[in-house]
């Protein structure tokens, strides 16, 4: 188990719960989404999965290291859980990009040997051109900018990637450029983390769904048990992609829960239906 977290609560100023008593662990390799509005505790659980903040009620445990408020030299853990905040802007500071992604790896004291070899493995799979490197990250799209952000910490090697709102801004084919690489890393063995709201366009990918409200985990299980089970299922069809709710608006869902696994198999669903209702 790569992250177990136990009964874990997390109080803001004025002592605002903002989650409340929360189990959650991560095996190696998982694809997870934890989805929920804005104020569900998505932010502030993402928070805690690489010890930026440190709770004193509850237990976290990352890659075998309790953590604790008191929990110092910190480099280790967040060297091993990369995270890829929502605004590339918050990652992108210097003069090129490519010093943008060698300055993550270089705080960690990473041999600069290792950093050339996996820049230049990044390079093709972020399809990362040497003209893009020499740029600044300002000049770049918002589809690049999110390559590149996600280069200048994949490049250090963790072994848990976890991302804040990946899709956000992107139009259609920059989504789906985006989760297939995300796939692609996913495949290489490290364990992917999105937290997003945005179900629709992550459905396809995801192994498993962890759905928060208000601060509490409403659900913990895969999209087959997602569309199944009747327990909170007011607070979950809220999250369902538009393709699940037409086959709940047709009458076609109940039975094909497991075949409703991605997008296209949805809609297959529905392709067979009407073209059995033409056929009669």
């Amino acid at each position: 188990m790569q992250i177990k977290i136990e009964k874990l609560n997390y109080y803001y100023e004025k002592k605002m719960k903002a989650i409340d008593s929360i189990n959650f662990n991560v095996l190696k390799g998982e694809f997870i989404g934890i989805t929920g509005h804005t104020g569900s505790g998505k932010s502030t659980l993402l928070k805690h999965l690489n010890a930026i903040l440190k709770s004193s009620n509850g237990s976290v445990e990352i890659l075998g290291r309790r953590i604790t408020p008191k929990s110092k030299m910190l480099k280790e853990i967040r060297k091993n859980v990369g995270v890829v905040f929502q605004f590339p802007e918050d990652q992108l500071f210097s003069q090129t990009v490519k010093e943008d992604i060698m300055f993550g790896p270089k705080n960690f004291e990473i041999p600069i040997e290792e950093i050339l070899e996996s820049l230049e493995d990044i390079k093709i799979k972020l399809d990362l051109s040497d003209e893009i490197l020499a740029r600044p990250a300002t000049t770049l799209s918002g589809g690049e900018k999110r390559r590149v952000s996600i280069a200048s910490v994949v490049v250090s090697k963790p072994k848990i990637l976890v991302l804040d709102e990946p899709t956000i801004g992107l139009d259609y084919g920059n989504k789906t450029k985006l989760l297939q690489l995300l796939r692609d890393i996913n495949d290489s063995g490290v364990t992917i983390i999105i937290v997003s709201h945005d179900l629709h366009s992550t459905w396809d990918y995801l192994d498993r769904i962890v759905l928060l409200e208000g601060g509490k985990v409403v659900f913990d299980g895969n999209k087959e048990s997602f569309l199944k089970d009747k327990i909170n299922y007011s607070i979950k069809e809220k999250y369902y992609p538009d393709f699940i709710k037409i086959l709940i608006k047709v009458n076609l869902l109940k039975n094909n829960e497991k075949l409703a696994g991605t997008k296209k198999q949805s809609l297959k669903i529905i392709t067979d239906y009407l073209d059995g209702e033409t056929n009669e």
